[in-house]
């Protein structure tokens, strides 16, 4: 709708002379084509020509059927008709855009919520703390402690890119004499996916975070921040009159800032605030027949 779509067309077989190829829609519709008219020469006849199909703003036929008749007349190809069907989608999924929108910022939300409670309930620890698909690295002999990444490396236990995003964080905090680690450095990776069903709608999707963060602690204060950038992809389908289905990509980049207060060694208060901005990309797709 308000939009454009093409196609090419090209013969089979070389013919004795000129073919053309005139091509009609169904004459209550309101689409345009460009040309209507093609021309093949026994020198071109395989060079795919390219047709516009057209459709105007606030059209009647969003959802419907239409075909393309072509006819072809001349040498070798008197009488042949060829078919193509194209159907008009909606180019404004308001309410799907809106919902992808809303599921994606709760995602995000929860993501990065859950990484603050995970790093605020931890015990800061001096030196570079390292987890990679759910197993810890040390300083230990490989062979001695590390046999579950060696094999998953090794692809003896399957290893899928969402354990390793989820499953894989680090920490770093500087040596200090005779005091806690103030200030440290951290990172998290996230994975969630999602399903959601209304009656005019359905979405169906997954998000990627990954979380870099730097934190300050002293007594019972910590304070810090943390950057996420995140992916999220999926499919929408409208149960609405033209029945539209697309894909939806977008990305998104956050900041935030967070706190904790201890009241006693296991009771504290903690906050976090946030600002994210970000991109989204909803493709429409035909609807489903």
């Amino acid at each position: 709708e308000g939009g454009s779509a093409s196609y090419t067309i090209a013969l089979d077989t070389r013919p004795s002379g000129d073919v053309t190829v005139a091509i009609s829609g169904d004459a209550a519709t309101d689409l345009t084509l460009t040309p209507t008219s093609l021309t093949f020469t026994p020198s071109n006849w395989n060079r795919h020509q390219r047709v516009t199909i057209t459709a105007p703003e606030d059209t009647d036929f969003i959802g419907a059927a239409i075909d393309l008749t072509h006819t072809a007349s001349g040498p070798n190809y008197g009488g042949i008709i060829a078919t193509v069907t194209v159907a008009v989608v909606a180019t404004d999924p308001t309410e799907e855009a809106k919902a992808w929108q809303l599921r994606l910022g709760r995602t995000v939300s929860h993501q990065v919520m859950d990484a603050l409670e995970d790093r605020l309930s931890a015990r800061p620890a001096a030196g570079l703390q390292l987890t990679v698909a759910g197993e810890a690295i040390t300083s230990a002999p490989p062979l001695a402690e590390h046999e579950g990444l060696l094999s998953k490396a090794l692809g003896f236990d399957p290893l899928t890119a969402q354990a390793l995003t989820e499953d894989s964080s680090f920490s770093f905090a500087p040596e200090q004499e005779g005091a806690a680690p103030r200030l440290a450095y951290w990172g998290q990776g996230a994975f969630s996916s999602f399903r959601r069903e209304e009656e005019e709608y359905s979405l169906d999707g997954s998000v990627t975070t990954l979380l870099l963060g730097a934190d300050w602690s002293r007594q019972r204060w910590q304070a810090g921040a943390a950057l996420s950038q995140s992916w999220g992809n999926g499919s929408y389908e409208s149960e609405r009159g033209n029945g539209a289905e697309g894909e939806v990509n977008s990305t998104v980049t956050g900041l935030f800032p967070y706190g904790r207060y201890a009241l006693t060694p296991r009771l504290g208060l903690w906050a976090v605030a946030g600002y994210g901005w970000g991109q989204l990309s909803l493709n429409s797709g035909w609807p489903r027949r």
